[in-house]
């Protein structure tokens, strides 16, 4: 089986979830954006896929939002940071054939890590 549409989607699935997050909207809240992401990569077929996926560069950070959304003992705020870390990457943007910069609108800014 090819894995890799399947985590394609949730890489993406992952990023919409953090968008949502994002003033001035903030359509969801920092609890539910980590709890929808822990449940994004805890299905069985994402687990399946993290396991039995090809090593490619989508693949390793599929392996990282789920080791950092299952991260236990810290703030949900600091989740979303970390997952920004993996998700926002220019080189994974690349491979998923988004435009480096198509998350921020040139007037909107990630704010800085506490």
């Amino acid at each position: 089986m090819d894995y890799d549409p399947i985590i394609e989607r949730c890489l993406r699935e992952a990023q919409n979830l953090l968008s949502a997050n994002l003033p001035p909207a903030r359509q969801l809240p920092d609890d539910q954006v980590v709890k929808s992401i822990r449940a994004l990569v805890g299905t069985p077929l994402a687990r399946t896929a993290l396991k039995c996926g090809n090593d490619t560069a989508r693949a390793f950070a599929l392996r990282a939002v789920h080791r950092v959304a299952n991260t236990r003992g810290q703030t949900n705020r600091k989740t979303i940071d970390q997952l920004w870390d993996v998700l926002d990457e220019p080189d994974l943007k690349r491979t998923l054939g988004m435009k480096s910069g198509s998350r921020i609108d040139s007037w909107l800014k990630r704010p800085p890590a506490d």
